[in-house]
Order: structure tokens, then C-alpha cells, then sequence
């Protein structure tokens, strides 16, 4: 039995998880509309894109915070 390329496997999996988020997106956005009072829209619509973008954004930050968590003294800390 022959090997599979794994090309094929990727660009299956990346059909497939696209035509889920073609009904998934609209969808989801429809139900935020209905649940979100009009004058809270711009609010909802903010956290949207947030919600889109921030792993992108802040997954960048992450060896920077993990840093700062490194060499900032633990205050919480008492007494060993």
C-alpha cells in the first residue's frame, strides 16, 4: 500500500475545516446581532475582530511576557 503525500492530507483538512466556516461564520454572526442590543453594535463588532485577530497579534507577545514573568521578582512569594 502506497504513502499518502502529505499535501493531500493538508489541503483536505484545510477544505474541509473552510466549507465549516463558510456556514459557521455567518451563522455566528447572525446570532451576535440578535443578542446584542443596536446601541452596543460598534462594542460587539470590536470584539469580533479581537476575538479574529488577537491570537495572531498576541501569540508575537508571548516570549516577551514570558520574559518579563522570568525576571520580575515574585511579590507574591512569602517567606521559604
Amino acid at each position: 500500500m502506497a504513502a499518502r503525500p502529505t499535501w493531500r492530507a493538508r489541503t483536505g483538512g484545510t477544505t474541509l475545516a473552510g466549507t465549516f466556516q463558510a456556514f459557521q461564520w455567518p451563522a455566528h454572526s447572525a446570532a451576535i446581532s440578535l443578542m446584542v442590543p443596536k446601541a452596543h453594535y460598534g462594542r460587539a463588532t470590536g470584539m469580533m475582530s479581537l476575538i479574529e485577530t488577537g491570537p495572531g497579534v498576541l501569540g508575537h507577545l508571548a516570549p516577551a511576557v514570558r520574559l518579563a514573568e522570568t525576571l520580575l521578582p515574585d511579590h507574591d512569594a512569602g517567606p521559604a
